[in-house]
């Protein structure tokens, strides 16, 4: 609860604003790191998270300056050079996103978290087959990666193999039941190959 929250702990606000973000609650995420890095402006973490939330609502060039912030305080943090990594991926910046999303591979390549992020990447720019590569890493590190699963699956749905899309929306889903996206698109896949009665249980769960 609110009332019980530490008005001079960082890691509280950083806390709450992380449960904040996962429920797409961006401004009160934002404000909750913000008042976090009142107390602790080096916080790395909290630095990250921040920009985690500035990229979801869009605002790339707040995001990347909240993780070059995190950086300069710890060079060497792998979510802050993926996350930025990404975001330069958005912005257009294809070498400065691979300069981070390399180091944060070679920094730590038993984290999922970093082929995902250079996977993602990947998309961004059409490199399909590289895509793939680094996003199967990241589904045998964690195969309760949903994300991966749904990007794989749509890569795969795109370079026309559709018995590999359908298996990897179903892997995702098993992992997250109840994921929307993950339903939505494989609830599509069924409709294109004639599978009329599962499309349209996809399409319930997805709208449920």
């Amino acid at each position: 609860p609110a009332a019980d929250l530490s008005l001079d702990d960082p890691f509280a606000y950083n806390t709450r604003a992380a449960a904040r973000l996962s429920l797409g609650r961006h401004d009160d995420a934002i404000a909750d790191f913000t008042r976090g890095l009142l107390l602790d402006p080096r916080d790395s973490a909290l630095l990250t998270g921040r920009g985690a939330a500035h990229k979801e609502k869009g605002n790339l060039e707040a995001a990347e300056a909240d993780h070059t912030r995190a950086l300069d305080v710890e060079p060497d943090y792998p979510f802050a050079l993926t996350n930025r990594g990404v975001v330069r991926a958005m912005r257009g910046n294809r070498t400065g996103a691979f300069e981070d999303l390399d180091r944060a591979v070679s920094l730590s390549p038993g984290w999922f978290g970093a082929w995902s992020f250079r996977g993602n990447a990947r998309l961004i720019f059409r490199d399909r087959d590289g895509a793939v590569e680094d996003l199967q890493r990241a589904v045998a590190l964690e195969p309760r990666d949903a994300r991966s699963w749904l990007n794989l699956g749509t890569i795969h749905r795109e370079m026309g193999r559709i018995s590999d899309a359908l298996a990897d929306f179903t892997r995702g889903i098993t992992a997250e039941p109840d994921n929307t996206r993950l339903r939505h698109h494989r609830g599509l896949l069924r409709r294109e190959m004639g599978d009329l009665k599962g499309s349209l249980e996809d399409c319930d769960r997805a709208v449920a």
